[in-house]
């Protein structure tokens, strides 16, 4: 396995992504790697399998795009395929397509505070392990 995570968004979030997410990652020296606009769907889904975990970042035209639906699509139905999706722009649990509902979520708009956030994310990450902050 080549990275920790794999992290898909649409890219028009890439500020947001990067600001809420890569730098805590960074700051805990955990390797990601992230979609790309140049990524087709089979690339994309290598590089899935490839890591060890799966962040979506969901917006709320996330399912607008043709490749984030294949993307999803292909994180749910690999099992055992740890997966969190991470709502932003006030997307809501209940857009969510059922079998991404039951998987762990993580709302940006609820952890305002960086050190909540930071700790949410941690722990959707090692999955309740214990992590030094």
């Amino acid at each position: 396995m080549s990275n920790k995570l794999f992290i898909i968004y649409k890219s028009k979030n890439f500020v947001s992504v990067n600001e809420s997410l890569i730098s805590l990652l960074e700051k805990h020296s955990i390797s990601y790697s992230m979609y790309s606009r140049e990524h087709t769907a089979q690339n994309t889904a290598d590089r899935m399998y490839r890591s060890r975990q799966v962040l979506i970042v969901k917006s709320d035209n996330y399912l607008s795009s043709n490749l984030c639906r294949k993307a999803v699509q292909r994180a749910v139905d690999t099992k055992g395929l740890p997966l969190t999706v991470v709502l932003i722009n006030k997307s809501k649990k209940k857009q969510l397509p059922c079998a991404l509902r039951e998987k762990n979520l993580l709302n940006l708009e609820k952890h305002t505070k960086e050190k909540d956030l930071e700790e949410k994310l941690l722990h959707a990450i090692f999955g309740g392990k214990t992590v030094s902050t």
